[in-house]
């Protein structure tokens, strides 16, 4: 706080030097309240790895047969397009033959 109330009156050097000094500080100082909190954030963890984990069992026998009659009605469809350009290219041949 104080290289900003006279930051007009010191040299820039200081006012840097002091700013890591300042922060040298808090840093130390943090240390063991950064422990605290460290400890409390632990025991939330470990208080959410106890939790149950229930399973649900979700039937989707239904979809799936559906799916399945729809792949098979897509598969009867491209056969008979498959049919249908086999007897064009057919008649196409033939005709270039006549």
């Amino acid at each position: 706080m104080i290289p900003q109330i006279v930051e007009q009156y010191i040299p820039e050097s200081f006012s840097q030097n002091f700013e890591i000094y300042k922060n040298l500080v808090v840093f130390a100082c943090s240390g063991a309240g950064g422990s605290i909190i460290a400890s409390h954030a632990e025991q939330l963890y470990q208080a959410d790895e106890k939790q149950e984990v229930k399973e649900t069992v979700v039937d989707k026998t239904q979809k799936i047969e559906q799916l399945i009659t729809s792949v098979e009605e897509l598969r009867k469809t491209t056969i008979r397009i498959h049919i249908t350009y086999g007897v064009l290219i057919l008649i196409g041949a033939v005709a270039l033959a006549i």
